[in-house]
């Protein structure tokens, strides 16, 4: 739930869904035991040990390669 700026949300198109005041499924990731959220970013880890990150990508928060600056 919250703003889907720069798909903080990690379901639909950040066109499609500006924010959420409910919890929304994010669909294709399964058996999630712990999440974090950042300022504009946010990470799943599931129980076989696998990490999802979706959002911002600034300073290289999602864990994705190199850090890309504001």
């Amino acid at each position: 739930m919250g703003s889907n700026q720069n798909a903080k949300l990690g379901v639909g198109s950040e066109t499609s869904l500006k924010q959420s005041g409910l919890p929304r499924l994010v669909e294709g990731i399964y058996q999630i035991r712990r999440v974090e959220c950042g300022n504009a970013h946010s990470l799943a880890l599931s129980q076989d040990g696998l990490v999802y990150s979706w959002g911002q990508f600034f300073y290289g928060a999602l864990g994705l390669g190199p850090p890309v600056k504001p």
